[in-house]
């Protein structure tokens, strides 16, 4: 199902890494996020193994979210709890993958075409 972030005062802001870019929800900032709400069925200890895969620099939090036919719903989202570093671009209309696509950018962690990988996300949004 996709989604819209429904909060005020958060922003998406692109960050790179020499094995591509990737996003970070940020709080505190004006903006849209686009992402897909999903339901898992996660084990015990799941939600610590991703928490600690995420790192230090995010903070698990639970974020009211919109979906396209209007439901409300709470999900939980990785947000950024730093300070973002120097040659963060902020993404104005909240579309991670969109904006690899527009820029040519890859995503982290894959080495492939700038293209394919961008082409291939487009038709999926996480929130990260």
């Amino acid at each position: 199902v996709s989604l819209q972030l429904h909060q005020q005062g958060v922003g998406l802001f692109a960050l790179a890494d020499p094995d591509g870019w990737y996003p970070a929800l940020v709080s505190g900032c004006g903006g849209r996020v686009h992402g897909v709400l999903a339901e898992l069925r996660l084990a015990a200890g799941d939600l610590t193994r991703l928490d600690r895969y995420e790192g230090r620099e995010y903070r698990r939090r639970t974020v009211p979210v919109c979906t396209q036919r209007g439901k409300y719903a709470a999900a939980q989202a990785w947000c950024w709890r730093l300070p973002l570093p120097s040659g963060a671009r902020p993404i104005a209309d909240g579309d991670f993958p969109g904006w690899l696509v527009r820029t040519g950018n890859r995503p982290f962690g894959h080495r492939q075409s700038h293209g394919a990988i961008a082409s291939a996300l487009a038709n999926r949004c996480v929130v990260h």
